[in-house]
Parts: C-alpha cells; structure tokens; sequence
C-alpha cells in the first residue's frame, strides 16, 4: 500500500501542470544564507571572509510577479579591517554582525524545469547596518577600547536567481534555492560604546572621504512558512 501511494504521488509530481501554484496572496517565506564577502576600507585594506546567518521574506505574489520586502542577518569574522574614526586608526580582526534590507520585485519565468520548478530572478535596492566589535587590535593615533564598536550604514543594490517548488497551495510550504550578488558603499561611520548589556550609546557620527565598500556572494534557502 505505501508503495502504491508513493508511485501515486510521485506520478502527480511528474504530471504538475506548468504554471500551477500559489498566487493572489501574500507569504512569509525563510531560511538559512552562507555568504563570502570582500569589504575595502580604509587606507587600501582588504579582507575577505565567509559569514552564515537567516534570512526572511514577506511579500505579495500576483501571477508572475512578487513584490517582496527581504531581510539577511549574518555573522563572520573579518581577518584584516582597518577603520578610521575620531581621527583614530584602528587595525585588526573583528566580529561582524549585518542586517540588510531589500525592498525587491521578483520575477517568476513561465518555463518550469522537470515542471516542479520555477526559476526566477529577484532584484532590489539594499539598505545595511554593520556593527563590528574588534579584537587583537591595533590602534594609532587616539583611544580605543575593547568596549567600543564600529558601526556604519551601506547603501547599495542586491540581484538574484534562484528556483521555487511548484505546489498548489502555499500551506504545503514549498521550498526555494537562490545565489546572488550584493554590493554595498557607505560614508558614514559612528564610535559606539558598550555601556552595558542593555545599552549602548553613540560616542560619535562622522562622513568618511573613502568608501567602505562590499562586495557580497550568497547562497540562499528556505521554505514558505506561511
């Protein structure tokens, strides 16, 4: 019997219409991401390093088109961040945590692959907060603790493909795979000071002449929730 219904549903996979899915409604979809990113600062430094984290999608899905509002959080480990600020260099590795934001508009392609999924491509305008809290430092020039913390918004533009199972009903939760590309510049950097767990204050805001620019590779994927 359970091998009868196993050829049943895999026959109904194979026999999928092309087309046939969720549509007219909103979701909220999420999932795991593993990123590589190359970030330049100050005085020519570089560093490129991997970082995992979660993303989440809520959005409304017409026939082709979605019109989503994304969001990544990630954590990594810079290997080498050189970062000037209050006319304070500071030089080392450091802990990494981001949140982006990509108001998007998603396009799902009529063609299907072994008609169980869609292919689409995604893209979007990204607004990111960095945070990075510095160890085994160098500093040159002022005063820079390990309570401190260097923060700085990026604005920048994120573009993906990627594939979608092709269920009926979205309370089936069907499942998504994407890579993209994400690039980031920011001027604006701020002096933070931990203060406490539950506190944190601003020491300082100050426009940069050099960009602090990233460069951001990822994999993506999850489920509809609901």
């Amino acid at each position: 019997m359970i091998k009868n219904m196993a050829i049943t549903i895999f026959i109904f996979i194979l026999t999928i219409p092309e087309g046939l899915c969720y549509q007219n409604e909103f979701a909220l979809k999420g999932g795991g991401n593993f990123s590589v990113i190359e970030t330049k600062s100050f005085l020519q430094s570089k560093d490129t390093h991997s970082a995992g984290g979660i993303n989440s999608c809520v959005g409304y899905r017409f026939t082709n088109l979605e019109f989503n509002m994304l969001s990544h959080i990630f954590y990594g480990k810079n290997k080498n961040i050189t970062s000037i600020t209050q006319n304070t260099i500071v030089s080392g590795t450091g802990y990494v945590r981001a949140i982006s934001f990509t108001p998007s508009v998603k396009y799902l392609f009529d063609y299907t692959f072994k008609k169980v999924w869609h292919p689409y491509f995604m893209a979007g305008p990204t607004f990111s907060q960095h945070t990075i809290k510095m160890e085994n430092f160098q500093v040159i020039g002022g005063a820079y603790t390990e309570k401190n913390r260097i923060s700085y918004r990026s604005t920048g533009f994120t573009i993906s493909i990627g594939a979608e199972e092709i269920l009926k009903f979205k309370e089936m939760h069907p499942v998504f795979f994407e890579i993209g590309y994400t690039y980031l510049a920011s001027r604006r950097l701020s002096l933070l000071n931990v203060v406490n767990m539950a506190e944190i204050e601003t020491v300082s805001h100050e426009d940069t002449n050099e960009k602090i620019k990233s460069h951001i590779l990822f994999m993506a994927m999850g489920m509809t929730i609901f």
